[in-house]
């Protein structure tokens, strides 16, 4: 019972992040590019896992992964965006709906980019030098909008 509660709340501060923070039109149609945010919060809601990774089914959301800052790297990131792909393909939700995935570990397939390595690296270093604020229910941290993250990775 206890997960289900925190599920939900987790859900729910993700909902509040995505509202605070969306400033986009609707117009276009949703695609592969769509926009993503990172959040990195100064308390991650989950014990087990190393980052959680939300995908929307409009383009009125932005899709959002949130990192354990015990965890926050430029694999972890490359691993939790390679994730959103999957969802992309696999698990597209219905109109109006959300899928939320846990990434509790991963193993690289091949050998990592080094260039897409040392960008992901960049995008990490510049989200934990914005200024901390509110991240909905998830308390204090720290945010940014990654562009066309799922073209690249």
């Amino acid at each position: 019972m206890r997960g289900n509660t925190l599920f939900r709340a987790t859900a729910r501060a993700l909902t509040l992040l995505v509202i605070a923070v969306t400033a986009t039109p609707a117009a276009a149609q949703r695609s592969i590019d769509n926009r993503v945010r990172i959040a990195l919060p100064d308390r991650f809601p989950l014990a087990d896992a190393r980052a959680l990774v939300v995908r929307y089914s409009s383009i009125d959301n932005p899709d959002v992964i949130i990192l354990d800052p015990a965890h926050a790297t430029s694999e972890t990131l490359s691993a939790a965006l390679t994730l959103l792909r999957h969802l992309d393909k696999e698990r597209p939700p219905a109109p109006g709906r959300y899928v939320v995935a846990t990434l509790k570990g991963f193993a690289p397939l091949g050998h990592p980019d080094p260039a897409a390595l040392r960008r992901l690296a960049g995008q990490l270093a510049a989200l934990r030098a914005q200024p901390s604020s509110r991240i909905g229910n998830l308390g204090r941290g720290r945010w940014i909008e990654l562009a066309s993250p799922r073209s690249r990775s």
